[in-house]
């Protein structure tokens, strides 16, 4: 079952940010439990999903490895740890369901982790100072954006209007933080370190 955590917050500090898997060290590779196109991640939107078991995601990592906090996928993984820095930001915009990593070929796996189903879809960048690769064009008789690659991507604080943590709108993969959880980040951050890598995103209205 997930956390029930739904509200969204706000902050002041205006000032955005990526976090990326950390390829150096160990690698998730998918998500090995199947789910149905409706419990799809990428729509921002609240999951009416009941889970009996956690998700199982397989990973590149022996079992006298290190593994890291967060796994960049569709559907993103972060330890509790990292979900615990959340809180301490005041993000609360999302479900975490519970999910085992498993090396299944050394047979190994690691329990202290959860799925987060960001709520959140905003539109949220300034297109005249950003760059984009068209992916799929949007109706515009019916209001809906293109979908696109950024290969710049500025924020618009007044677009986003304080929100903590969110997908972009137009690249729904894309999930960005508020710079007050990299605060928590460095602040909390255990002897090995989180092991990602934050990207600072420009930010312009």
């Amino acid at each position: 079952m997930a956390l029930k955590i739904i509200k969204m917050t706000y902050g002041i500090d205006m000032g955005y940010f990526l976090l990326k898997e950390n390829l150096s060290y160990s690698r998730c590779i998918e998500c090995m439990t199947d789910l149905k196109e409706e419990h799809s991640f990428l729509n921002g939107r609240w999951l009416n999903l009941t889970m009996e078991e956690p998700l199982i995601y397989e990973v590149e990592c022996s079992s006298n490895e290190y593994l890291g906090h967060f796994f960049d996928l569709v559907m993103p993984v972060f330890s509790s740890a990292m979900i615990e820095q959340f809180r301490l930001a005041g993000i609360d915009n999302f479900q975490a369901y519970p999910a085992v990593l498993v090396n299944s070929k050394e047979k190994v796996q690691w329990k202290d982790y959860y799925a987060v189903n960001v709520l959140g879809l905003i539109d949220s960048v300034n297109l005249e100072e950003s760059t984009r690769l068209p992916l799929m064009p949007g109706g515009m008789d019916d209001g809906i954006p293109s979908l696109d690659h950024f290969t710049k991507m500025v924020i618009s604080p007044s677009k986003v209007k304080g929100a903590l943590m969110f997908r972009e709108l137009r690249s729904p993969e894309v999930i960005i933080f508020d710079d007050k959880l990299v605060k928590y980040l460095k602040k909390n951050a255990p002897p090995e370190g989180w092991r990602l890598k934050v990207k600072k995103l420009e930010s312009k209205d």
